[in-house]
């Protein structure tokens, strides 16, 4: 996993090779890192269903042998599974559990060697968080787990908090916070010779150029790192990597392009299981199906109530706030002022805090100018 990336064939063969050895015998200790590792592999390869079947074993296994540590850690398998599965509540659910568990000592993860539960703990609390619409508490989440990796001088634990802080960063459409981290990840991942993180760091930053400088060649950058991330055989992640395309082919106004990156991120969330990131591809559809077309107002205006429905059965606050916004938008510019101000008022009202979010700021002027 450190040297070839976390969904290299070969973590698979040691890890189900090692799953053979301990069903041989009775009772060995090795059997829930063997587990731990496979759930790890199939995630990352984007067999989510094979994941969390794996993740239900671990905690089964755990709850059967009464052990603390192996409940900390099937909850952190199952928790970080059922996110990416766009079970927002459950994972919280799952990290509320260990967060309140964690001790003081070093904690390893089976499905994350070499990454402290610590540490990975409080970077999966912040994208549920985020996710949940408490923008604020994620940051803290964020900064939590990076400070703790630097306390601890442990160089993977940080890579993998900065990672999550990256991806955090492009959530909330910070692009100075993720061009600073990718920087900082691009370093640590390139001394330690991780690709699959180095891959990620790269193309967020990419994103981020894109937006401050609205830069062709910067595209193709973009295309050429998600094309590295995907050589290091992983998938997990991948539909918000295209998202990602598709939001910088937005800025660059090629919408074209940006429209199949969003169907083959849809295709492969029905393929996956992978949910998270669903909504918020139906809301960018809709708003580069408008940039391609004005014209095509009823066919936007689906995307954006099926961003709104999918955000709310997840209970995304986030993602509903931002479908909201793209659909009051357009509902403000067909005539319907009071429709619009009537869908997106109760949404950010729901908000305590983040009001300096970019999201935030852009549902207050809108909101401003419908009741202007």
């Amino acid at each position: 996993m450190a040297t070839q990336g976390q969904a290299a064939p070969e973590v698979e063969q040691a890890y189900s090779r090692a799953l053979i050895l301990c069903r041989q015998g009775e009772a060995t200790p090795q059997l829930f890192p063997a587990l731990a590792g496979l759930c790890g592999y199939y995630a990352m390869r984007g067999r989510l269903q094979t994941a969390r079947e794996l993740g239900i074993q671990l905690l089964d296994l755990a709850e059967r042998q009464q052990e603390p540590d192996l409940l900390l850690q099937a909850h952190q398998a199952l928790g970080g599974v059922l996110l990416h599965c766009g079970e927002v509540v459950a994972a919280y659910t799952h990290w509320q559990y260990v967060m309140a568990r964690c001790r003081t000592q070093y904690m390893p993860t089976p499905a994350m060697p070499g990454c402290d539960l610590r540490v990975l703990c409080p970077c999966y609390m912040s994208w549920c968080l985020w996710l949940l619409g408490y923008p604020t508490q994620a940051r803290q989440h964020s900064q939590q787990a990076m400070i703790l990796a630097q306390e601890l001088a442990h160089p993977f634990s940080y890579m993998f908090a900065l990672n999550y802080a990256i991806w955090l960063d492009h959530l909330s459409q910070d692009t100075q916070g993720s061009r600073e981290h990718a920087e900082t990840s691009i370093q640590l991942s390139t001394a330690l010779g991780v690709p699959d993180f180095l891959a990620a760091a790269i193309m967020v930053r990419d994103w981020s150029q894109i937006i401050h400088n609205r830069s062709e060649a910067g595209l193709e950058e973009l295309r050429q790192s998600i094309g590295a991330y995907r050589a290091t055989g992983a998938e997990l992640h991948m539909t918000a990597m295209l998202g990602l395309l598709a939001h910088a082919c937005g800025y660059l106004r090629h919408a074209e392009e940006g429209l199949m990156a969003l169907d083959e991120a849809l295709s492969l969330g029905e393929t996956y299981g992978e949910y998270y990131y669903q909504a918020e591809s139906y809301r960018l559809k809709g708003e580069l199906l408008l940039l391609a077309s004005p014209a095509v107002d009823d066919e936007a205006a689906t995307c954006f109530q099926q961003a709104l429905t999918i955000a709310r059965q997840q209970h995304a606050r986030s993602w509903e706030l931002r479908a909201a916004t793209s659909l009051a938008r357009l509902w403000q510019r067909q005539g319907k002022p009071q429709d619009a101000y009537a869908l997106l008022a109760p949404v950010y009202h729901w908000f305590t805090e983040g009001f300096d979010t970019v999201d935030l700021w852009e549902a207050r002027k809108l909101l401003e100018a419908l009741s202007g």
